[in-house]
């Protein structure tokens, strides 16, 4: 790992912000502590820890449990059914040991199937560990393959949105790391990015500018690879899983905007522009409206930082900037695809020289999956959430746009 020393850190960063950074670290650590805690400390006769039969109890590996009971589905031969909300509500309870608690309704294509589907192969506790720490450890190995501080590999184990994954027991590891994996080797192994960017296009929202990006970006091979390796998943989910599997599938998109826009998905846990607008009080139609707008900005501006052929990390992390804020089906728990382009701007900050406001927005986003959620969204009514993100993605913009092009590397000095 090319590490930058820790006296050139606080050179870099500067003793005050170090401190800073230290004590959102200590705080992250209490706000997710207990509930970590609570889960992998839980040895009862059923997965609930607490909870008195109002539906809220909490669960052991909370989401988890829909795609452990989905693995088990597979392996029952009832794949399509895990898009029956019955079913699984059945499977689920079963899995729990109680009917105290509520039920997570599966909305991923067929193709997701094929990820999740070897988890009920060990017992449920040994699956959830290897489903949060495998992921996670290659995300820091993928983030300590760039010129990275060590307080930056800090900050991404202990950011808030890493927290948020591990007690949520969901996929926002997983995919954070086959999308950072793939975008930083698009250049020196392009078969072997095009194979990790195809697995992750099992969560479609989160790939949305991936396509265009490789297709300005003029990344054929790497392009090549992602479309064979979609068409190789959804090939063998077809035949491994049944045509009935994507026929049952095919009503979900449609059933989660209806879900969406009738406010029965957790608005204040979803860091969209469309919810952001959603919770000031506008409608279904112009919240939409301004969804669309940002994820076209977004995109057009993403395509012309890969056409123009900054640095792959730069790419890398525009692409990831702009994700949230392309998409309205986003949660809390999708927020470590930020974390590198997190620790990619700020490696090239510490080596090209910070501006004033740089320190406090990257805190902003570090912090964002925990006091937007607890304080902005649930408290206040508002979600600050697309602001700081966009913000972020401008800055990210503009530290591409004055890299110089390909050919000569070397990092403009401010």
């Amino acid at each position: 790992m090319r590490t930058v020393s820790i006296k050139n850190t606080l050179d870099a960063v500067g003793l005050l912000w170090v401190v800073v950074l230290l004590v959102a670290i200590m705080g992250t650590l209490i706000y997710a502590g207990p509930a970590l805690w609570q889960t992998w400390t839980h040895d009862g006769p059923t997965l609930v820890t607490e909870g008195s039969g109002d539906g809220d109890g909490f669960v052991a590996g909370h989401d988890f449990v829909a795609f452990y009971s989905a693995s088990r589905a597979v392996f029952d031969g009832a794949a399509a059914r895990v898009y029956d909300g019955t079913y699984m509500k059945t499977a689920q309870h079963e899995l729990v040991g109680s009917t105290d608690v509520g039920f997570l309704a599966f909305m991923y294509p067929p193709t997701y199937l094929l990820l999740v589907s070897p988890l009920s192969l060990v017992p449920y506790f040994p699956a959830l560990a290897l489903w949060l720490l495998v992921p996670l450890l290659f995300l820091l190995r993928t983030l300590s393959r760039i010129e990275i501080t060590p307080l930056a590999l800090l900050l991404a184990v202990t950011a808030p949105a890493v927290a948020q994954t591990l007690f949520a027991g969901q996929n926002g590891l997983l995919f954070a790391a086959l999308l950072a994996g793939g975008l930083l080797l698009q250049e020196r192994r392009p078969v072997m990015a095009g194979i990790l960017l195809g697995l992750a296009t099992a969560k479609p929202q989160l790939a949305l500018l991936l396509f265009p990006a490789l297709i300005f970006g003029r990344q054929w091979t790497v392009l090549l690879a992602t479309t064979g390796m979609l068409a190789a998943m959804i090939a063998l989910s077809t035949l491994v899983l049944g045509m009935e599997t994507w026929t049952a599938y095919a009503g979900i998109p449609g059933q989660a905007r209806a879900f969406l826009a009738s406010g029965q998905l957790p608005w204040s846990r979803m860091p969209t522009v469309y919810t952001a607008a959603r919770l000031v009080g506008l409608g279904d139609v112009m919240s939409g409206l301004a969804q669309a707008v940002a994820g076209l900005s977004v995109l057009a501006v993403t395509a012309w930082v890969w056409w123009r052929g900054a640095s792959v990390e730069m790419r890398a992390a525009v692409l990831l900037a702009g994700a949230p804020l392309t998409t309205p089906f986003l949660y809390d728990y999708d927020l470590p695809i930020m974390l590198p382009a997190f620790a990619i701007f700020a490696a090239h900050a510490c080596k090209t020289g910070w501006r004033d406001w740089e320190k406090p927005l990257l805190l902003a986003v570090w912090l964002q999956p925990a006091w937007w959620w607890t304080l902005a969204a649930t408290h206040w009514g508002i979600s600050v959430a697309p602001l700081v993100y966009g913000l972020f993605f401008v800055a990210v913009t503009r530290r591409a746009r004055l890299e110089t092009r390909p050919g000569d590397r070397a990092m403009p000095q401010y």
